[in-house]
């Protein structure tokens, strides 16, 4: 088992009922991961992957750090953020 990624958030796909995507974090380097497509086979290189959960993921992370009441940090119909239950 890989212990160096934590669940942030899980997603309901748009298009399929019967998918979801995680957003993790890789506690050891920082980095932000998801399993969408969209991520997984974003081209690797110089700019940083991304996906809308992840950009997302980390808006709302800010957002609670900062205790911010705006629209944005409030809406978060899709986002469940993990509580560490299986």
């Amino acid at each position: 088992m890989n212990t160096e990624w934590v669940t942030l958030a899980i997603y309901q796909s748009e298009s399929s009922q019967d998918k979801t995507y995680r957003v993790k974090l890789n506690v050891r380097t920082g980095i932000i991961g998801c399993n969408c497509p969209v991520w997984v086979y974003k081209k690797k290189g110089g700019a940083a992957r991304w996906c809308k959960h992840t950009a997302r993921t980390a808006k709302l992370l800010s957002c609670r750090t900062q205790k911010t009441s705006t629209k944005e940090c409030s809406d978060s119909t899709q986002l469940a953020l993990w509580n560490g239950e299986k």
